[in-house]
């Protein structure tokens, strides 16, 4: 890199706001064989948007109410895009039915087939114990003994002999079933035929 040294005429030295030249000045020149005409010029010809990437130009501001500009918000979704959100909604499962009452509910867990089924079990296992028993019930019967079960897993008493005591009975249970019927129920309810049953005693 070569050092150039050039007299500046005593004519352009200002005596006001630049002080006065003391001596010649000296000026660096780029290396040999490098052209930054280009460079610079390129500089000077860009604009705002290319030097700062989050640049904003100003037509593309949406003024507000309250006088100042804020950045345009972003392009809406191409059709393409929104026709593939709509089959993808076709695509879904339809929302079941809308449940008004609780027992509607609990017909969802438990449907009429099975019910029916534990009704016929249960009846066909109290005769097989006893040929003579009057022991019997009904889908109504089934689902009050399962209702019973079920709050008495919300409301623990000690014992079962508590939910119909004087001093502790719950009219929530007493005054749909009595204590010596929820025992009985107990006792012989059945899911599958004894003699249709597997002989083994290994549970597993």
């Amino acid at each position: 890199m070569a050092l150039i040294t050039k007299h500046i005429p005593n004519e352009f030295a200002s005596t006001g706001f630049y002080r006065k030249a003391a001596g010649p000045r000296t000026f660096v020149a780029p290396p040999v064989g490098e052209d930054n005409s280009d460079l610079e010029v390129e500089d000077e010809f860009l604009d705002d948007s290319d030097r700062d990437p989050d640049y904003v130009v100003e037509e593309d501001l949406i003024p507000t109410a309250s006088g100042s500009a804020t950045r345009i918000q972003p392009e809406e979704m191409p059709e393409e895009d929104e026709d593939e959100d709509d089959e993808e909604e076709d695509k879904a499962p339809p929302l079941p039915e809308f449940l008004q009452q609780p027992h509607e509910f609990f017909m969802r867990m438990l449907p009429i087939e099975l019910l029916e089924d534990m009704v016929y079990q249960t009846n066909l296992y109290a005769h097989q114990k006893d040929v003579s028993t009057t022991f019997s019930i009904d889908i109504h019967d089934l689902m009050v003994f399962t209702g019973i079960v079920l709050y008495m897993g919300v409301m623990r008493g000690p014992s079962i002999d508590d939910y119909w005591a004087l001093d502790t009975r719950m009219s929530q249970i007493t005054e749909y079933m009595s204590s010596k019927r929820f025992r009985q129920i107990r006792a012989l309810l059945h899911f599958n035929n004894n003699e249709n049953a597997n002989s083994s005693t290994d549970r597993f």
